[in-house]
């Protein structure tokens, strides 16, 4: 895909007039990740502009299509799209700080607009901006100040452009993409409720209002951003992080119990694809953490103060990750909150202890609760999976009416074990979990099994 501009002055219509940025051609092929390559060559506004075209899209020159012109604005002048349907088709360009008005209910509803040079959209209005396809270049803006201002189309910014939703439910629909370090900004509670959003090239969504983030899917490439400023500026939809995309905690408690983030790992090529999620030296909560392949994600405190992460599975379901968990520059600690089952398959280093106040947390690796004391509390599980010994640096407790879920081997003495260097502090209950294989032979009285080692031990389960 390549981009260029061509200015003709049209003398009946008394307007400049633009062919069209976009040109495809055979061999010229596009990734899977959506990519951009474009050259723009200025031009002065003398009646007859002598412009030279070109087109290289990795290297190979490409055959241009035919241009269809498009209505040129500029030098501050502003098209007031106020009434349904005002732009529905046929092409505009809109430079040096020119605007777009679109006031009514499906003002812009079709056609391909363009930004440059900080110019300006600005949807006002319900559904005011409900299809087509609208670019943004150069510091150029896109103001959704009113509910479901952007309800569908295609907008694609880049070069530093911004989309500011201040409104609730301002974006409600179509697809957003970012490139290179350009920004959507959700100013205000349910600001981005749904569409699909997706982040790019250092490219950020700043969530900067109480459930600024409320629905939609969001996906982050490259070392894409988001930012969560203040409580609960994020408290519903998808997250998914690939490459090196970050989301960073600048607030206590700037994620929900109702939002998901999915660690995806390297979306294509090469690199770490260290996908992370940063607690700034603020404790937070989520619905989930999923990440199922081996070692995608890192959950990092990297604040100068201690943390605390909660996975609360009772509104999300149950969680899965496979990455680690570590202390960064202070001390994060872990707790599981709410119905539902989180596993940990990774090799964790947090030092600030872990604690189970709902549903199960399962340890299937022998690190996976890190360093630090571990509490089960009551009405909450602890499994260990089978043929995982689970290393406790610190000391353990179950309270009354916890569980201690063990695999045990029926034919052999073999079964999942907790090793811990302090005390061990017992009650609750013990469940065998697994398949017995011949029931009048297994687990015989005298069978034996060692399922806890401690310095010492005080009661029993």
């Amino acid at each position: 895909m390549s981009h260029i501009h061509r200015s003709i002055w049209n003398a009946t219509l008394g307007c400049w007039l633009a062919g069209p940025e976009t040109a495809h051609a055979a061999g010229c092929g596009a990734a899977s990740k959506v990519t951009q390559a474009w050259l723009w060559r200025s031009v002065s506004p003398v009646r007859k502009p002598t412009v030279a075209l070109a087109s290289l899209v990795g290297g190979v020159a490409c055959t241009m299509a035919a241009p269809s012109y498009a209505q040129i604005y500029n030098g501050n002048q502003t098209l007031d799209a106020s009434v349904a349907n005002a732009v529905s088709t046929g092409a505009r360009q809109f430079y040096d700080l020119s605007t777009l008005n679109a006031s009514a209910g499906n003002a812009v509803s079709g056609g391909t607009q363009r930004f440059y040079n900080a110019s300006i959209l600005n949807a006002s209005a319900g559904n005011a901006v409900s299809g087509g396809e609208q670019r943004f270049y150069d510091y150029s803006i896109l103001n959704a100040s009113a509910a479901n201002a952007v309800s569908g189309g295609s907008q694609n910014f880049s070069g530093n452009s911004s989309l500011n939703a201040s409104a609730g439910n301002a974006v409600s629909g179509g697809f957003q993409n970012f490139f290179q370090s350009s920004s959507m900004n959700a100013l205000a509670g349910n600001a981005v409720s749904g569409g699909f959003q997706s982040f790019f090239e250092n490219s950020s969504l700043n969530a900067s209002a109480a459930n600024a983030v409320s629905g939609g899917e969001q996906q982050f490439y490259d070392d894409s951003i988001l930012n969560a400023s203040v409580a609960f500026a994020v408290s519903g939809g998808e997250v998914r992080l690939f490459d090196n995309a970050v989301i960073k905690v600048n607030f206590e408690n700037a994620l929900t119990n109702n939002a998901v983030i999915y660690f995806q790992g390297l979306f294509s090529g090469t690199g770490t694809g260290r996908n992370q999620l940063l607690l700034n030296g603020y404790s937070t909560t989520v619905g989930a953490i999923q990440g199922q392949a081996a070692g995608t994600g890192v959950i990092e405190n990297r604040g100068s103060t201690a943390a605390m992460l909660t996975v609360d599975s009772s509104k999300r379901g149950d969680s899965y990750f496979s990455g680690t968990i570590k202390d960064g520059t202070a001390v994060l600690g872990l707790t599981k909150a709410g119905a539902g089952t989180l596993t940990l398959s990774g090799a964790n280093t947090f030092t600030g202890g872990t604690t189970i106040n709902g549903g199960m947390l399962v340890a299937a690796h022998s690190d996976a609760l890190g360093a630090g004391n571990v509490t089960v509390g009551s009405g909450a599980a602890l499994e260990v999976s089978r043929g995982t010994t689970l290393a406790v640096v610190g000391n353990l407790a179950f309270q009354s009416d916890a569980t201690y879920r063990v695999y045990a081997d029926p034919n052999s003495a073999t079964s999942s074990c907790i090793d811990v260097t302090g005390n061990a502090y017992l009650a609750g209950s013990v469940l065998h979990v697994g398949n017995e294989s011949n029931s009048s032979t297994d687990f015989q009285v005298g069978k034996t099994y060692t399922i806890l080692t401690a310095n010492q031990i005080n009661g029993t389960f």
